[in-house]
């Protein structure tokens, strides 16, 4: 109330004195509102990601997503990197970022992230990152792939040090503990 009145009082000033036509519901300053006859239903536009002109998608459970998970159970000390036991993988197709990989490439735990994409089936990972290797394109294109492109649909997360399982279904991680756990 305290804005309105603040703004009425600051308009009252500028409009030199329109009141009647302020308290009948318009406003001097501001274009009429069409009658609500006249407004047409729009289409909610869809939800656009940042990064493209594309719709969002809900997050997959990725190689990306997989190397920043651990498991909080209670008691649990490291809880990383979780083991993969997959029931479906699927490879969905994504446009390419050279600069994303680079940038992100040098965040990942390696070894986790070599070990993680063995359990998926992607033999092609170097042991080791290199500067060279952010260079050539041939090693891009592969580590999009096992990054982005290799998708578990199905299967289970499961805890190195207490064998916890944390299933995934429809491609979502579920990181729920129970009462006892937390």
């Amino acid at each position: 109330l305290w804005r309105r009145t603040r703004s009425r009082v600051a308009c009252w000033a500028s409009c030199a004195g329109e009141v009647d036509r302020v308290s009948a519901g318009e406003h001097p300053c501001r274009p009429a509102r069409e009658p609500p006859e006249r407004r047409t239903a729009r289409p909610a536009a869809p939800r656009l990601s940042p990064a493209r002109s594309r719709p969002a998608r809900p997050h997959k459970m990725k190689l990306l997503t997989h190397n920043m998970l651990r498991c909080n159970a209670k008691g649990v000390k490291v809880g990383f990197p979780l083991r993969i036991e997959p029931s479906q993988v699927e490879t969905r197709e994504t446009d390419m970022n050279p600069e994303f990989l680079r940038m992100i490439a040098l965040r990942l735990e390696w070894a986790a992230f070599r070990q993680a994409a063995a359990q998926l089936g992607v033999q092609d990972i170097p042991e080791t990152l290199s500067e060279d290797s952010l260079r050539n394109e041939e090693f891009l294109k592969v580590l999009h792939r096992a990054l982005l492109e290799t998708v578990v649909v199905e299967g289970a997360l499961v805890c190195p040090e207490s064998g916890r399982r944390f299933p995934i279904k429809n491609a979502i991680p579920n990181m729920l503990l129970n009462e006892d756990e937390v």
